[in-house]
Order: structure tokens, then C-alpha cells, then sequence
């Protein structure tokens, strides 16, 4: 597993700080939760055999985000 991450600082003032990041990370087997997520319908795993054997959690090799943060200090 590895990753990378960039970001830019705003300051405009001592009281407010703004960062946008970029981060990408990226893994041999999959290991990264994807769009279809990891928990079964509904947001409740399956508890029959049944659904237990239908069910697949979207997992992915690669995960890319773009955070943005808002700080504000009093």
C-alpha cells in the first residue's frame, strides 16, 4: 500500500485558515471502500445463508479524495 497527498493553504487572516488537499492511495489487493460501499441493502449486513452468498462489498484497489477544510479559530 502507498499513497501521495498535495494541498494548498489559504490564510487570509490569523483567525480563519482554508485547505484544500488532494490524496490518492493505492494498494495491490483491494483494500478501499468504493461507491457501492461495504455494508449490505440498507445499510444492514445480510443474516441469511442466502443473502450472506448474494452479497459482495464494493472494494476497490485505488482510493482518490479532495478534501476541503475550513478552520476558524476564536
Amino acid at each position: 500500500m502507498g499513497g501521495i497527498s498535495t494541498n494548498v493553504d489559504f490564510w487570509p487572516s490569523p483567525w480563519l485558515v482554508t485547505r484544500l488537499e488532494y490524496s490518492h492511495r493505492a494498494a495491490s489487493q483491494p483494500l478501499f471502500s468504493g461507491h457501492g460501499g461495504i455494508t449490505g441493502p440498507n445499510g444492514v449486513l445480510p443474516t441469511t445463508a442466502a443473502g450472506v452468498m448474494s452479497f459482495t462489498p464494493d472494494l476497490r484497489t485505488t482510493d482518490d479524495r479532495v478534501l476541503l477544510n475550513v478552520t476558524l479559530r476564536l
